[in-house]
């Protein structure tokens, strides 16, 4: 609907006007990803670090590029793709490539572990520290 193509573009403002602030705050920006997109794009990823989970946003524009014109049964064949995954994984694309490219990333690490696993094991460590144990 055209409320919310206004509202994306809004958004997407937004995006790139806070980006553009950070950018002139820090250098050297890492982004580090996390969920099931950037993980299945590390994993296809040919050009990676294993050592600290990491590839080049050069890498994902790579494989971007590759998926971005197949449909998505070709991803699904193509690049062992669930049907939700095959669908989705191209504006998960363009979401990290707008944030490499507003922060000038050049590098997007993807922890073994999610959000919530390393909340959960967060609050684990600080209780084990409060108990004195360790």
């Amino acid at each position: 609907s055209a409320a919310s193509d206004v509202y994306k573009s809004q958004e997407w403002t937004r995006l790139n006007e806070e980006l553009t602030k950070i950018a002139s705050q820090y250098k050297d920006i890492v982004i580090i990803g996390s969920g099931g997109n950037i993980n299945k794009l590390y994993k296809l990823a040919k050009s990676k670090n294993e050592e600290d989970n990491s590839f080049s946003v050069n890498e994902l524009s790579r494989m971007y590029h590759l998926l971005k014109p197949l449909s998505v049964e070709e991803r699904m064949k193509k690049y062992d793709l669930k049907p939700d995954r095959a669908d989705v994984i191209i504006p998960a694309s363009e979401i990290f490539l707008t944030v490499a490219s507003l922060t000038g990333a050049k590098k997007i690490v993807v922890p073994v572990i999610g959000v919530a696993d390393g909340i959960i094991d967060g609050l684990f460590e600080a209780d084990r520290d409060d108990k004195g144990e360790e």
